[in-house]
């Protein structure tokens, strides 16, 4: 196997480089052995992940998970700690969107921060309901 190619023969398979890079990979593949049949694995497993079922969970499971995540967030803290928590991430995305110099480092963080912090604030309000 040439580890110039091992990367660029998974992006071919998920169809994932650019179309310069996809003719070299494939001149390649047609003179390389090795090459081919690590291809060829790739599509093996590739085709067995996308065949795998994953069972849905039953209604119960649903029922009872929430209230776990409930029980954990009470043992490790009062409600209002998880509230002052959220609010803080959300309010440090305000920041960052709009007081720091926009890179992609601080919309990351930024967007992460929302979503941390909305999804913290939702859960806070669901169990305290």
């Amino acid at each position: 196997m040439c580890e110039r190619y091992r990367e660029a023969l998974m992006g071919l398979l998920d169809n994932e480089i650019p179309e310069a890079e996809r003719r070299d990979v494939e001149l390649h593949l047609h003179e390389c052995p090795d090459c081919q049949a690590e291809y060829r694995e790739f599509q093996r497993l590739a085709s067995l992940t996308n065949s795998l079922k994953f069972p849905e969970p039953s209604a119960e499971v649903w029922d009872h998970y929430y209230d776990g995540v409930c029980r954990r967030m009470r043992r490790v803290g009062p409600w209002f700690m998880w509230g002052g928590i959220s609010v803080a991430l959300l309010l440090a995305a305000q920041v960052l969107f709009f007081l720091v110099p926009a890179s992609p480092i601080t919309i990351g963080t930024g967007v992460v921060a929302l979503i941390v912090g909305a999804l913290l604030l939702w859960t806070t309000f669901a169990c305290n309901c």
